[in-house]
C-alpha cells in the first residue's frame, strides 16, 4: 500500500516537531509549488533523457524525483549523471524498464507518486 505524502503535511508535521521558527529552513523542493507547477505545464509528458536539451521538460521531472527523495542535484533542468542515476532509480524500484528514458510509463508512474 502506498502512502501519499504532500508538501503541506511535510510542513505541518515540521512545525508541529520543531516549532514554526525552525520548520521553514527544511523546505522540500515539491513539485506542487509555483515554479514545479509552471515548469511542468510547460513540458506534457515530452520524452527526455540523458543529455536532453528540452530544460522545461527536464526541470519538471527533476522536481517530482527530488520530492520523491531520489534526485538530490541542482534543479537546472540539464539531463547529466545526477538526473539518469535518479531517474534509474526511480525506474528500478517501480517495477519499469530500467532505461533512464522519461517516457510515458515514466511520466505516468511519476505524476501517481506525486498525487497530481
Amino acid at each position: 500500500m502506498r502512502t501519499r505524502v504532500t508538501a503541506a503535511v511535510v510542513g505541518a508535521l515540521a512545525t508541529a516537531l520543531l516549532g514554526a521558527a525552525t520548520a521553514p529552513a527544511l523546505a522540500v523542493p515539491a513539485p506542487v509549488g509555483t515554479a514545479a507547477a509552471y515548469y511542468c505545464h510547460l513540458a506534457p509528458n515530452v520524452t527526455v533523457s540523458y543529455g536532453s536539451s528540452n530544460h522545461s521538460a527536464v526541470k519538471c521531472a527533476q522536481y517530482m524525483l527530488a520530492f520523491g527523495g531520489f534526485y538530490h542535484g541542482a534543479l537546472d533542468g540539464l539531463f547529466g549523471p545526477q538526473t539518469l542515476a535518479a531517474v534509474k532509480e526511480f525506474q528500478r524500484r517501480n517495477g519499469l524498464v530500467v532505461d533512464g528514458i522519461v517516457g510515458p510509463r515514466t511520466w505516468g508512474e511519476l505524476e501517481r507518486m506525486v498525487n497530481w
